[in-house]
């Protein structure tokens, strides 16, 4: 379904599967192996729930989640992605994130 010449084109993705939220990305292959990412906010010390793009085979996909620095120091303090369901991931830090957070899910797709 992907075109590799636009990493964010979304005119081949899979019948049925919504544009993502501004700030989101997938790649959805015809194997059924997806990645998929974006960023959020400063979680300021909470939990923020993330509903994925493309929703996964199963719990077992890699979720990884790192702060985003742009010239600006932020507070690395336990940033962590907690993988909920096959359609959702929290972002969970202890401190704050002075640009917010990126996030990306690599898998097979449901």
């Amino acid at each position: 379904y992907w075109d590799s010449g636009d990493a964010t084109d979304h005119s081949h993705a899979k019948p049925g599967v919504a544009t993502p939220a501004s700030g989101t990305w997938y790649r959805l292959y015809k194997s059924g192996w997806v990645e998929q990412g974006g960023t959020v906010g400063d979680p300021n010390g909470v939990c923020i729930p993330v509903t994925l793009p493309i929703a996964m085979k199963n719990n077992s996909f890699t979720a990884v989640v790192s702060g985003n620095t742009s010239g600006i120091v932020a507070n690395y303090d336990a940033i962590t992605c907690v993988r909920r369901s096959s359609t959702q991931i929290a972002i969970c830090t202890t401190g704050q994130q002075a640009n917010g957070c990126s996030w990306r899910v690599d898998g097979y797709a449901a």
